[in-house]
């Protein structure tokens, strides 16, 4: 084996690895959740604020295809929150590319946020076999709705979807 394709092959163990490493807190294609334990920042006990979740569509398909990719952020309190988020896509091959970006979404109370587009992927040897896309969103909600009497802000969220391509 190349020293590329083992190189390839430790990275997508371990984006696995991280992916089973959360649960339960993390579910492919469900939505998952995470609260710092540790974050004492406020006296008030710390609060879910938010959710995400992100689908690609189809799952499995020859290259060159295209894939929907949905992305959803839920507001869990009656309270306004923003958030801030990105996308990491794991090739196939191993390479990582980061291309997707939010800032300062607000979400109304228990209100959400969605945004779905098409992404033509290419035949290319890079994109064969499983690719990963790794929605993570955190809560940055200012003041002040982060201080007393509404949740304090720091809540995270994660979730991923898989797409696999095959070259004709």
């Amino acid at each position: 084996m190349s020293g590329k394709t083992v190189t390839g092959l430790v990275v997508v163990l371990m984006a696995l690895g991280a992916c089973l490493a959360m649960l339960p807190f993390v579910a492919c294609n469900s939505g998952g959740s995470t609260t710092d334990p540790g974050d004492e920042s406020h006296s008030q006990e710390a609060v879910q604020t938010i959710d995400a979740t992100i689908t690609c569509t189809p799952l499995y398909n020859t290259l060159p295809t295209t894939v929907n990719i949905c992305v959803t952020i839920e507001n869990l309190v009656d309270s306004p929150r923003t958030v801030d988020g990105h996308i990491d896509l794991l090739l196939g091959s191993g390479e990582p590319l980061y291309e997707w970006r939010i800032r300062a979404v607000a979400l109304p109370p228990l209100g959400s946020w969605e945004q779905c587009w098409n992404n033509q992927v290419l035949d290319l040897q890079s994109l064969e076999e499983k690719n990963i896309a790794r929605l993570r969103v955190v809560d940055v909600t200012p003041p002040p709705y982060n201080q007393p009497p509404y949740p304090p802000s720091g809540s995270t969220a994660q979730d991923v979807c898989f797409f696999w391509g095959e070259s004709p």
